[in-house]
């Protein structure tokens, strides 16, 4: 897929170079004509170099605004990674305290067990001396 995607684009960029030098080497594009640009009036020169010149300094500016666009969004990409990670940390903290917090309640909740055990227990001993002793009298 990937030759086929690549043989296409030569393919479509050989046709437009041949329909472009086809284009420029007509009569028209080689005779040479001024332009006026508002106030300016350029000397003499042929068709072909002004549609040249339009098409690099578009290419040019095309190019610059391509770059700011990719510095501007590495950078905007660049922080928002460095938020993203703090929030993973801070993520990652709090849910360290939350097992923590979970595991010291489950501790607390089994030693309040065992305590109420113990005393449920030395409580019934308790009742079943005094039964052994009041047995005995």
């Amino acid at each position: 897929m990937r030759l086929l995607k690549w043989t296409v684009f030569f393919i479509v960029s050989f046709f437009i170079s041949w329909v472009v030098i086809a284009t420029f080497s007509q009569v028209e594009f080689t005779m040479k004509a001024p332009a006026r640009i508002i106030l300016y009036t350029t000397p003499e020169i042929p068709i072909y170099w002004f549609t040249a010149g339009a098409f690099f300094l578009g290419l040019i500016i095309g190019l610059a605004v391509a770059a700011y666009n990719f510095v501007f969004l590495k950078t905007r990409g660049s922080k928002q990674s460095h938020e993203m990670r703090a929030i993973e940390d801070e993520v990652a903290k709090l849910k360290t305290q939350l097992e923590q917090a979970r595991a010291s309640l489950d501790e607390g909740e089994t030693q309040q067990g065992e305590r109420l055990l113990d005393e449920e227990s030395s409580a019934q001993g308790g009742d079943a001396e005094l039964q052994d002793s009041s047995e005995e009298s």
